[in-house]
């Protein structure tokens, strides 16, 4: 019996394996009949149709690409326009203000010319009026001028008539009072005669006169200080002064 069994046993384990083997072989053949099918589709030459679809295909791709590029280049044509535009307007406006700037400096020199012109000939104008006009300095601010003056001139030109020693008039300069450490104002004196100016100017460089212990200098009175470094030259020389004087009366012969 144990025998029977065993064989009872051992037979269905047979004829499963040949069920899986009959299977086995069955997907084998149809995976050899349909290799064969898949094979001869793929290395099957391309048909014409095929090829019209790609070229179709390929035309679609380079009509975008050149549309984006000719877009592209519009925009960027457009944007050079426009600078090129802005460029031509700053050049435009950088001339412009070149020649406004080469017009206006010619401008300025005429007008520096012409206050120059102005300035000689206020001062010359200034000077004339004082030609008859002498300033003395180092005179304390004590003293009483209209007295000291006619005496000064008096022992500085012995031989001047005391009719022609007439003044027009005589001050201080027109600043403040200065203070007791600080010099005295000048005195400005208008001689009536212009003469008695000349000879009282030209004895003030030959002789110096001491009158109740003051030594007064004497000078021409030119124009302001402040008109330029010549006038102020002119001013503190005695001998330029006075050639100064009689140069402007040349000038007015």
């Amino acid at each position: 019996m144990t025998g029977g069994r065993q064989k009872s046993t051992n037979n269905p384990a047979e004829g499963t394996s040949d069920f899986f083997k009959s299977r086995s072989a069955t997907a084998k053949a149809a995976k050899n009949n349909t290799n064969p099918t898949m094979e001869q589709e793929s290395e099957a030459p391309c048909t014409k149709k095929d090829i019209n679809e790609l070229k179709s295909l390929l035309l679609c791709f380079k009509d975008e690409i050149q549309n984006d590029i000719r877009n592209s280049l519009t925009e960027v044509k457009t944007e050079l326009t426009a600078v090129d535009h802005r460029v031509q307007q700053l050049e435009q406006t950088q001339d412009s203000i070149q020649e406004s700037t080469a017009n206006m400096e010619i401008l300025i020199q005429d007008l520096q010319t012409l206050v120059r012109d102005l300035q000689d000939a206020h001062e010359d104008l200034e000077n004339r009026t004082r030609l008859n006009n002498l300033r003395l300095r180092y005179i304390p601010e004590s003293v009483h001028i209209d007295t000291f003056l006619p005496k000064f001139f008096k022992a500085l030109t012995p031989g001047t008539e005391d009719k022609f020693l007439l003044l027009d008039r005589a001050h201080r300069a027109l600043r403040a009072r200065p203070k007791p450490n600080m010099p005295p104002r000048d005195v400005i004196v208008r001689f009536h005669y212009y003469q008695t100016k000349e000879t009282i100017l030209r004895a003030s460089r030959t002789a110096q006169v001491e009158l109740d212990g003051i030594y007064p200098k004497i000078y021409a009175d030119l124009a302001s200080e402040k008109e330029g470094p010549q006038t102020f030259a002119k001013k503190t020389s005695p001998t330029d002064g006075a050639f100064s004087s009689s140069s402007l009366i040349n000038r007015t012969a």
